[in-house]
């Protein structure tokens, strides 16, 4: 086989290739996070009511982290597209053509790296990657002076008095919803008395007080008697910086799975959710997709027209791909269109990886 040839017959191509790559790849990434610092700084003081310096660099290093992984599959193709131009002036892929080798047999090497670099980016999505989004919102709001009451707040507890408790499991915000509560009374020896299912109820953040309002509540006493009572209004004293409220980009990967499933029980419009999961998995996948063509196409040219030719078509390809990825999400988002089709975008590119594992 081609890949077993090009093994015994000119091994270092691979390593050197490999390694010019890895340290392409961290080049490309220290310069684009250089300079997306300094951007970030700078629109940060231009836009910014508050400032201090501690904001100012939570806001440049979490704004870094947050959206520059999204774009990784366009730096391992710009890095990738650097070792093949190197290549072509060193004339070390004509190498390769002289011993009858197509350059194809790139595709196993860099699939395996592009797969261990996607990976390693749905780590970071899973553990890093909310975190840095969620801080980058908060630096942003500090910087405007701006509250935050858009959003999704979690397993909400609140002690009501001395033996009342509310909870509930999810509060959207920006529909002043909750939903899946309980509110029920405990003896001194925390010993439960009588409790309350909420289902949905209204839930209102005014300055330092919140406000819960709920229909016609039935408690369930220990001793196995039903209360009824025409409704619960409750004004509470709160600091809103206390609620923990995420967006869809503040939740890790195997958050978003479970705040899909709950939000669609609770009949919350989960679309949001499910596609910022699909989002991530769409980018890990193309990762590995750049990593595997880039070297496979860019390494046919001969000629450097050629190859500023194959790097334009593969560029006006790869683009697409975020085009659609950025039109599909202001879809879903304005007219809750099903995200699972969203997965079609990536299917032309499956297609083409599989036609040149077929010529290999």
């Amino acid at each position: 086989m081609g890949v077993f040839r090009f093994i015994k017959e000119i091994p270092f191509l691979y390593r050197l290739s490999l390694s010019l790559f890895l340290k392409e790849l961290v080049l490309v990434l220290a310069v684009l996070t250089a300079v997306s610092s300094a951007l970030t700084a700078v629109g940060f003081l231009n836009f910014a009511k508050v400032i201090s310096l501690g904001n100012l660099f939570l806001y440049i290093l979490s704004s870094v982290a947050f959206f520059l992984p999204l774009f990784f599959p366009l730096f391992v193709f710009a890095a990738a597209a650097l070792v093949a131009r190197q290549l072509l002036k060193k004339r070390l892929n004509l190498t390769i053509f002289t011993v009858g080798i197509s350059p194809s047999v790139f595709l196993l090497p860099f699939t395996l790296t592009g797969a261990a670099l996607s990976l390693l980016l749905l780590l970071y999505f899973q553990t890093l990657y909310p975190i840095a989004g969620y801080y980058q919102h908060i630096a942003y709001l500090k910087s405007k002076n701006k509250p935050l009451h858009t959003g999704i707040v979690q397993n909400f507890w609140y002690r009501v008095g001395e033996n009342s408790f509310l909870t509930f499991k999810l509060i959207n915000l920006k529909e002043g919803k909750a939903y899946g509560g309980e509110f029920f009374k405990v003896s001194p020896s925390f010993r439960l008395e009588k409790i309350a299912s909420l289902p949905q109820a209204d839930f209102r953040v005014k300055g330092n007080l919140i406000e819960v309002f709920a229909k016609e509540l039935l408690f369930y006493t220990a001793r196995g008697k039903v209360e009824k009572e025409k409704a619960l209004k409750l004004s509470l004293p709160y600091d809103e910086k206390l609620l923990v409220v995420k967006k869809p980009e503040y939740f890790t990967l195997t958050e978003l799975i479970k705040l899909t499933f709950t939000a669609r029980f609770y009949g919350i419009n989960f679309y949001p959710y499910l596609w910022e999961l699909e989002k991530r998995l769409l980018v890990a996948i193309f990762t590995t997709i750049t990593a595997a063509l880039a070297f496979s196409v860019l390494l046919r040219a001969v000629r450097l027209r050629d190859f500023n030719f194959l790097l334009f078509k593969l560029s006006l390809l790869f683009f697409l791909f975020y085009l659609f990825i950025g039109f599909y999400q202001n879809l879903v988002y304005k007219i809750s269109l099903n995200p699972l089709y969203g997965w079609f975008v990536i299917v032309p590119y499956l297609i083409w990886l599989l036609k040149e594992w077929k010529g290999n």
